[in-house]
């Protein structure tokens, strides 16, 4: 049921190179003919961490047959982390925005996620393949194919907002050999789930339920959880409203992070509840 489409890798950025070459080249068959195998994720040293996080989330927002050759238990917690937040492979197909860049490597995967009773909303990787020079690229709606409208962008790496310039863009800059991923919300004018820690996609693996109690003002959910490992759920708090009780949630401007912890796999129901004040 899988095909291998390129050829053998290292722990070393020729061996990214190759992976994100066969991608590029077969990526359209995935799942569809059959699940492509660009030879297994490395996250060990002596690859510089950007370099491996490049990787992973070459793998991770693909959808590819996945495999790892490190040895786990040598990796350190933030190499193994890069490994956590890509399994299991989620069943999707993104798209990728053209033009490559001058090597022919893809440079921008744009993931549409839609779970239903969970929410719609945009997962893009952006991939800088020169080991020199950083690059920017200029992201908006159009570019995206969204609908006009209000939108909440956040750097997943980073768990920080973005904003569009007057212009109605945004001009995100990456290092050399290195990526960054944004996530892109549609505003919905109420305290709303923006993502997960779970995995790359922001949810699309383990949020199963979302919902918005407008008379109460509670916004509730269900998560498979992993056991022994911290998951963080991020909520948007829009001008107008704040939280009730904010026991357990960590506040950053206008999101709050619920983090929940249990021994063992299973879903957890979760809520947050609200109250109105006035807009500044």
């Amino acid at each position: 049921e899988g095909i291998r489409i390129g050829n053998d890798v290292g722990a070393h950025w020729q061996g990214i190179a190759i992976a994100a070459d066969c991608t590029l080249s077969w990526l359209w068959l995935n799942t569809i003919a059959f699940y492509t195998d660009p030879d297994v994720v490395c996250v060990r040293e002596p690859l510089p961490y950007e370099q491996a996080r490049v990787w992973a989330v070459l793998l991770g927002i693909t959808g590819q047959l996945l495999m790892t050759s490190d040895k786990m238990y040598e990796l350190s917690e933030e190499r193994d982390e890069l490994l956590r937040r890509i399994f299991p492979v989620a069943d999707i197909h993104p798209m990728e925005l053209y033009p490559t860049d001058k090597d022919h490597k893809p440079c921008i995967f744009d993931l549409k996620v839609a779970i239903p009773r969970v929410g719609k909303w945009d997962v893009v990787a952006l991939f800088n393949w020169s080991k020199t020079d950083p690059r920017k690229f200029e992201l908006n709606e159009a570019r995206l194919g969204l609908e006009p409208g209000a939108y909440i962008w956040q750097d997943i790496q980073r768990s920080g907002p973005l904003r569009l310039d007057k212009e109605g863009k945004m001009t995100v800059e990456v290092p050399p050999a290195s990526c960054r991923v944004v996530s892109v919300w549609p505003k919905l004018g109420h305290p709303q789930f923006i993502g997960s820690n779970r995995h790359l996609t922001q949810g699309a693996v383990d949020v199963t339920a979302v919902d918005w109690n407008e008379k109460a003002l509670k916004l509730s959910g269900t998560s498979e959880v992993v056991g022994n490992d911290a998951y963080k759920l991020h909520v948007h708090v829009p001008d107008g409203y704040r939280l009730k009780k904010a026991d357990g949630i960590e506040l950053y401007g206008d999101m709050a992070v619920l983090t929940i912890r249990t021994d063992k796999n299973q879903r957890v129901n979760w809520e947050m509840a609200f109250e109105r004040r006035k807009k500044r």
